[in-house]
């Protein structure tokens, strides 16, 4: 019963996966994703989609956002689902590069109470040596 019941399970969350999205990135840090109206295999997603594009944007001017674009695509079978935007590459690179400045820092205040700490110590030492 089990071995029958996960090849359906698989084929049902196979239907259900979201496997007709695709997406064209329109500038650094956003990709316009597209939805198929009909549906297609796997394998034939990616070109159908591209040459909707080539044909909706033949001077390739990434105008996704634009009214004309999303009609000609939705008249292609490419309906418009979202926009998904995510950190720029140098946004990424500031961050990292602020991330190693404070990593130093903390470093440099963790050796800067140390040598306090030994130079305290050193003190003591020598006010009980002065005693003894």
């Amino acid at each position: 019963m089990v071995s029958r019941r996960i090849p359906t399970l698989v084929a049902i969350a196979l239907l259900a996966a979201p496997v007709l999205l695709t997406a064209r990135t329109a500038s650094a840090g956003q990709t316009w994703v597209f939805e198929s109206v009909k549906h297609l295999p796997d394998w034939q997603v990616e070109p159908l989609e591209q040459a909707a594009t080539r044909a909706c944007d033949p001077a390739n001017r990434k105008g996704y956002e634009t009214a004309a674009f999303q009609h000609c695509m939705l008249r292609l079978g490419w309906r418009f689902s979202h926009v998904r935007r995510f950190a720029s590459p140098s946004y990424d690179e500031e961050l990292r590069k602020r991330n190693a400045d404070e990593s130093n820092a903390a470093q440099q205040r963790l050796d800067e109470q140390i040598r306090s700490d030994e130079l305290t110590r050193s003190v003591i030492e020598s006010a009980q040596q002065v005693n003894q």
